[in-house]
């Protein structure tokens, strides 16, 4: 049995535009700009790791960590991802990071365990405050939970979660939260359903009692 769609409000209080109001980023670090740190960050990835093969990730995961990135064990990053600001990014055990993939830090993004992040796609924590004349960069954190798979040239909007064990199909712009083990494809995203998948998977578990 196929399970029907998730319900969402797309009047919901979850879009990264309404989410751009000054009190909500009194605790936010202010963004790095073009300071030392960041340039000599960008520097050492050009020079160090960028042409680095793929099988040296060892060596690009100490860079993120020497840089103040929490990365867990077995992390794969491909050599031509880029990622800004890495003191702001935490990422889980057996993440893969595939290639050009862009993450910006501005905000802080933290990524769980066993997700793949597939080529292209685009973390963006970066909005601005549209109402002031000056524009000044609002930076809002991401989370990607445990077990998520973001398909080729993905976006992810400023102010973002998404739960564990969701997809995100191939060109999605995703601006509002997602729930657990959900299906998204489309922008916005237009389509969201369950993943019977994993129900089938878990009635098949031996650790589960069978049911009357």
């Amino acid at each position: 049995m196929t399970p029907g769609p998730v319900n969402f409000n797309p009047k919901q209080s979850s879009t990264a535009m309404q989410k751009t109001g000054p009190e909500q980023h009194r605790n936010i670090p202010i963004p790095d700009g073009g300071g030392i740190l960041p340039a000599l960050w960008r520097i050492t990835w050009l020079l160090t790791a960028r042409w680095t093969p793929n099988a040296l990730t060892l060596w690009r995961r100490l860079l993120l960590r020497l840089f103040g990135a929490r990365v867990g064990s077995r992390v794969f990053i491909h050599p031509s991802s880029i990622i800004r600001y890495p003191w702001h990014l935490s990422i889980g055990d057996r993440t893969f990071i595939h290639h050009r993939v862009l993450i910006d830090c501005n905000g802080p993004v933290s990524i769980g365990q066993d997700n793949h992040i597939s080529q292209y796609t685009y973390l963006c924590t970066e909005t601005r405050n549209y109402t002031d004349f000056r524009m000044q960069i609002l930076p809002q954190p991401i989370t990607l939970s445990d077990r998520v798979w973001l398909a080729a040239d993905v976006f992810i909007g400023p102010g973002v979660s998404i739960g564990s064990d969701t997809i995100v199909g191939a060109r999605a712009s995703i601006f509002r939260d997602l729930p657990d083990a959900v299906i998204a494809v489309g922008d916005g995203p237009t389509q969201v359903r369950a993943r019977d998948d994993l129900s089938q998977n878990n009635a098949a578990s031996p650790d589960k009692p069978p049911s009357n």
